[in-house]
């Protein structure tokens, strides 16, 4: 097997990834050690405690990311590093910002360089989806970190090393993560679970899949790929009401770095296309045409309009996403596409007469 005695280490491995991470791979596979680098010496000396019957294959190592000497010196042996070190709080990334910068940007490139230095085999990095058009400075942050370990593969030269990238939504559980909150809430006796808006989604994931994910790019990846596996999402309102039924969920607004709506890029293959406009119509999500770059003239003059249709109300458009080449611009412009966009809403009547003017847009070009 790939792990089989193989020395592996996890940047932030006592978060609640790490701590997965390490409890599946020593259950399934045989690995000559897992090194757990991380700069709380209080929830190594817990992790301690929790994994006393590994204690022969586990070490823990004081560190920080931003520390690149001290990287080298633990990546010294290592044949594969998962990097999971990051700052992930929104808020507090938006209240903090040359921190969050110092830690995912500057400590993104300081395990690049340990690796290559210490001849690591194989890193795996961590992403979110929060780095896909990003609208707050943690999804900054990790985009700019994505494209440093993409781009590391080309100053591998000869050396026997790839990089890669995993990308997940949120970790149901995970520390600071809403089902933990709503939970301490219910057992505290709360009889409300506050929302922060009612249109809010989330995108689905277990800490078991997100341990698979990265296995399977670890067996997989031969440099430069970014891993997403196709999750689920759902809307915030249902889970608190699964959680507790009949609670009161006062609407308490979004924290800063928060957008309103779920972004949905609207997808070009007719299986993404059925999938997008299912959400719609099921009422399972806020959706937000967000990624329009690069978008070819059906996405825009149909299944945009299509969604607007469906959606009920109103479509939120992001314009500053709405960089198009000069012909396509040009056919939009005679289709009346381009008000709608620069507004930065998308309203039912403008998709009707959107597909009215494409209809008729057709029918003039073959007759």
């Amino acid at each position: 097997m790939l792990l089989d005695n193989k020395t592996i280490l996890i940047t932030g491995g006592t978060g609640s990834f790490g701590k997965c991470f390490a409890q599946y791979v020593l259950e399934h596979y045989n690995p000559k050690k897992i090194i757990i680098y991380s700069r709380d010496e209080f929830k190594q000396y817990i992790m301690q405690g929790e994994f006393k019957e590994y204690a022969d294959r586990l070490r823990f190592f004081i560190g920080d990311v931003r520390d690149k000497e001290r990287l080298r010196r633990a990546f010294e042996g290592v044949d594969f590093v998962i990097h999971a070190a990051a700052l992930k709080q929104v808020p507090a990334c938006e209240y903090n910002p040359n921190e969050a910068i110092k830690t995912n940007i500057h400590g993104a490139q300081n395990v690049i360089d340990a690796a290559l230095d210490a001849d690591v085999k194989k890193v795996v990095a961590l992403s979110t989806d929060k780095a896909v058009n990003p609208v707050n400075l943690y999804g900054g942050t990790k985009l700019v970190s994505d494209k440093l370990f993409i781009a590391a593969n080309a100053y591998a030269g000869t050396k026997d090393i790839n990089f890669s990238i995993v990308r997940y939504g949120n970790v149901a559980g995970s520390r600071g993560s809403i089902i933990p909150l709503f939970h301490n809430i219910i057992k505290n006796g709360g009889s409300e679970l506050p929302i922060t808006d009612y249109r809010m989604t989330r995108f689905w994931i277990s800490l078991t899949e997100g341990v698979e994910l990265v296995i399977k790019a670890l067996c997989e990846a031969t440099g430069g790929e970014t891993f997403i596996s196709k999750i689920p999402s759902f809307k915030v309102t249902d889970l608190a009401q699964a959680m507790l039924p009949g609670c009161k969920m006062p609407e308490i607004g979004i924290r800063p770095g928060i957008v309103g709506v779920t972004v949905v890029a609207v997808g070009t293959s007719l299986p993404e296309l059925v999938t997008t406009l299912t959400a719609i119509v099921k009422g399972e999500s806020s959706l937000s045409i967000g990624n329009i770059v690069g978008a070819n003239i059906i996405d825009l003059t149909l299944i945009l309009p299509v969604c607007a249709l469906l959606s009920g109300g109103e479509l939120a458009v992001s314009p500053r996403s709405a960089a198009l080449d000069l012909p396509v611009c040009f056919a939009l412009t005679a289709l009346g596409v381009l008000p709608p966009l620069a507004s930065g809403r998308f309203r039912r009547w403008q998709g009707a007469a959107m597909l009215a003017g494409y209809g008729a847009y057709v029918w003039a070009l073959v007759r």
